[in-house]
């Protein structure tokens, strides 16, 4: 009976640390994409302004690459920081034909239970994506 008992408080405690440990990544992984929202909305606001101004723009204001990336980055690190998520890494911030924002964000979670139990030392590279874009509205007749 003992056996039996000490049996089902270990499953009970790995059970709990499974829970624990995927709500850790689920947090993780929500907080990341708000960030990477949050950035790729801040960098659809970085117009090419010598761009804007050399041409009437139709459906899709022009956007800065050199400056979407820049922006992406600190926006990124800085939120990161403010919410205490770790290193955050850049993987794209791109912006595409149509004006359209795609940033793609990487970070490193550490879950302590599958670590142990796997025996891995590694953490977990958690991924958010999002997209964001400008567009220029024709004025109503």
């Amino acid at each position: 009976m003992l056996v039996l008992g000490l049996g089902l408080v270990l499953v009970a405690l790995v059970a709990a640390g499974v829970v624990v440990d995927a709500s850790r990544l689920f947090l993780a992984q929500r907080a990341l994409a708000s960030i990477a929202d949050g950035a790729a909305l801040r960098a659809a606001h970085d117009l090419n302004l010598a761009a804007l101004y050399a041409s009437q723009p139709a459906g899709a204001l022009p956007l800065s690459q050199r400056t979407v990336q820049a922006d992406v980055a600190a926006y990124a690190q800085a939120q990161a920081d403010a919410n205490d998520a770790g290193q955050v890494r850049v993987v794209t911030a791109r912006v595409d034909a149509a004006g359209t924002v795609t940033v793609t964000l990487e970070l490193d979670e550490h879950v302590p239970l599958m670590a142990a139990v796997l025996g891995r030392t590694s953490a977990v590279t958690v991924s958010a994506t999002a997209t964001a874009g400008t567009q220029v509205l024709d004025p109503a007749p």
